[in-house]
């Protein structure tokens, strides 16, 4: 079985897939798009390699009502990113896989659990990545650059969790 995580976010988010026992398999930054679309096409494909002709469990990050922070390059608004988790969601139980929504308070509140107290909730997540890349965990998130390294970062965290959580 292969655990895809996603986080959604057409810019910024990813998809990491594991196995049940948390073996790397693959990943990707972003999301192909046109403008402010998703393209469909090559998404199906992304996830069609990151898995080969194994079962596919997707465990998808939930979308939030939150305030929208804004975007680069024009392509971010409320409306846009409602449309784009659905037609992602939707886009999935097309392919036939098994879908597993989450909130990112839950996964993170399992993700994170043992960690010490009055750390940032980003960083605990750089530290549990990095701890399974053998990367220092320090140097990565004072000099990481965002959104995309965060994106893949929380996607391998929530496909993590499904190992975790889902059978």
């Amino acid at each position: 079985m292969i655990y895809i995580g996603i986080d959604p976010g057409i810019t910024t988010g990813a998809l990491v897939a594991i196995t049940k026992q948390g073996t790397y398999v693959g990943s990707h930054a972003g999301f192909p798009s046109i403008g402010k679309e998703i393209d469909l096409k090559k998404l199906v494909h992304i996830i069609e390699r990151l898995a080969d002709e194994r079962q596919k469990a997707v465990v998808f990050m939930e979308g939030l009502p939150m305030p929208f922070p804004g975007s680069k390059g024009g392509k971010g608004s409320y409306m846009t990113q409602g449309r784009n988790w659905g037609v992602i969601r939707g886009l999935l139980y097309g392919m036939g896989l098994e879908v597993r929504t989450v909130s990112p308070r839950t996964w993170t509140a399992v993700m994170h659990k043992g960690q010490p107290g009055g750390i940032p909730s980003k960083k605990k997540s750089y530290r549990l990545f990095t701890h399974d890349l053998n990367l220092d965990p320090e140097l990565i998130f004072e000099t990481r650059a965002k959104g995309k390294l965060e994106g893949l970062i929380d996607a391998y965290l929530i496909a993590l969790y499904g190992t975790q959580t889902f059978s």
